[in-house]
């Protein structure tokens, strides 16, 4: 193997070494992306069944106003009278 030859492989070696190290940082990094997103996903499930759940909460009150509404009036008048 000749001196150019051999600069050659080792150059070539050396690049190769490095574009193996390139890639599995970027492979690690995008797999940690990818968590981060699967995590960010579970989040916003989590937060749009609490939302769901408030929401429910908040109509059941609205009811419940809304029933007792009446009577409410009803004893004020009383009330009001006396």
């Amino acid at each position: 193997m000749t001196e150019l030859e051999r600069t050659l492989t080792n150059s070539l070696t050396a690049l190769e070494q490095e574009l193996t190290a390139t890639q599995e940082a970027h492979t690690k990094t995008l797999e940690e992306h990818s968590q981060a997103i699967h995590r960010l996903q579970q989040n916003m499930c989590r937060i749009e069944t609490e939302q769901q759940q408030s929401a429910q909460h908040l109509q059941h009150l609205s009811d419940i106003h809304t029933s007792l509404e009446p009577l409410l009036s009803r004893l004020s008048a009383i009330l009001n009278d006396k």
